[in-house]
C-alpha cells in the first residue's frame, strides 16, 4: 500500500490516490488485489468509513462484492455478496448508470443498505467501461447525510480509475 503525506484537502488526497492507482495499471495481473488496494486507499486516505467495490458477474449478471475496506465481512449477510441489478445503492448505480444515494436508511424504509445494519448513509457510483456499467463503487457511513456533491464527483473519478484497472487486468489474462 502506498503511504501518502498528510494532505489537507479532499481534492489533494483524491489526486494522490488516483496517481497511486494509475501507477498500478501496468501491474494489473492481480485484479482482486488491485481492487482491494483501491478500496483500502479510499478508506484510509479519503476517510470513507466503509468502501465496497462490486463488479458485474458476466455469468449471472448480478453484482459481486470484489473488495471491501473498513467493514467486517463477517457482519455482512452472505446474500449481500451478490446483489441483483437494481437492488440497493450499488445495484441502482449499475442499472441506471448514475450515482445512487441514501442519506438515512431509518427515514427511507424502502431502501436497504448494501453492506450492514450499522450503515446509515450510503453512496454508490457506477464503474463504467465503454459507456456500460461494469460495477459500482460504494461508500457507507454510520452518520446520516454523510455524502455530498464533492463525494459524488470524487468517487466518479475513482470509479473511472477502477474501470481502467479492470480493462488492464483483462488485457493481462
Amino acid at each position: 500500500m502506498t503511504e501518502f503525506p498528510a494532505l489537507e484537502s479532499y481534492t489533494a488526497r483524491l489526486l494522490a490516490v488516483l496517481q497511486a492507482l494509475a501507477r498500478q495499471i501496468g501491474h494489473a495481473s492481480d485484479l482482486a488485489g488491485l481492487l482491494s488496494s483501491a478500496a483500502d486507499m479510499a478508506h484510509l486516505q479519503l476517510g470513507y468509513e466503509k468502501v465496497a467495490v462490486y463488479l458485474v458477474d458476466p455469468v449471472g449478471g448480478n453484482l459481486a462484492l470484489c473488495a471491501l475496506a473498513g467493514a467486517d465481512r463477517s457482519q455482512i449477510p452472505a446474500v449481500r455478496y451478490h446483489l441483483p441489478m437494481g437492488e440497493s445503492t450499488p445495484g441502482q448505480a449499475a442499472l441506471w448508470g448514475r450515482h445512487s444515494r441514501v442519506d438515512d436508511f431509518a427515514v427511507n424504509r424502502e431502501a436497504t443498505s448494501a453492506l450492514d445494519r450499522a450503515t446509515v448513509a450510503e453512496l454508490s457510483v457506477p464503474i463504467r467501461d465503454a459507456g456500460r456499467a461494469i460495477g459500482a463503487l460504494t461508500v457507507a457511513s454510520s452518520c446520516p447525510a454523510a455524502y455530498g456533491p464533492q463525494d459524488e464527483e470524487g468517487l466518479a473519478l475513482l470509479a473511472d480509475q477502477l474501470a481502467a484497472l479492470v480493462r488492464a487486468a483483462e488485457l493481462f489474462r
